[in-house]
């Protein structure tokens, strides 16, 4: 049987508490995101080393996904939703209260759609892009039991949804 052997290569420490999401941007970069409310940027061009953090959140932060080639977005347990430009490392749009309860996961649709998933049994579609809105473009209710987690099967248009209540749930994104 073949052994798979790995070894460290380099260790990032920049956050303060539990980190709950990565990401490669498409530059390169890795994007991180933890409890301690900050993401943190690294950049391959400099061996990984610590970039810069973006702050603006009140809670610990959940996911983070690519909106496009500049933007990334967030969620937190503050209940709320940011999209940052990770160009000029700045929040560019914020929706307060996105949700009634902590925000579980983001995740990407489309370049110009993304979905958000929270513990008060929604899921929310929101625009993504330019001029962003406060308000989601739809809401799916999901009866008795929180959301936990979101997955977008792209060539399927398919978002998978995982809730408390042990079931996967699938959602047709053409209809």
């Amino acid at each position: 049987m073949n052994q798979l052997i790995l070894n460290e290569v380099k260790c990032l420490k920049r956050h303060l508490s539990m980190v709950t999401s990565l990401l490669i941007l498409n530059d390169g970069r890795v994007a991180s995101c933890s409890l301690d409310k900050t993401i943190q940027l690294f950049s391959p061009k400099n061996d990984y080393q610590y970039t810069i953090a973006l702050t603006g959140h009140k809670e610990g932060i959940n996911s983070i996904c690519q909106l496009d080639n500049e933007n990334i977005v967030s969620c937190s347990d503050d209940k709320s939703i940011k999209i940052w430009d990770c160009k000029n490392y700045k929040c560019v749009f914020t929706i307060d209260n996105a949700h009634e309860d902590k925000i579980t996961k983001v995740v990407v649709l489309t370049f110009k759609r993304f979905a958000s998933s929270s513990l008060d049994s929604t899921i929310k579609i929101w625009k993504g892009n330019l001029p962003y809105s406060d308000i989601p473009i739809k809401v799916l209710r999901v009866k008795n039991t929180k959301v936990s987690s979101l997955l977008f099967i792209k060539d399927k248009d398919i978002l998978v949804s995982c809730l408390a209540n042990k079931i996967l749930q699938l959602w047709s994104m053409k209809t």
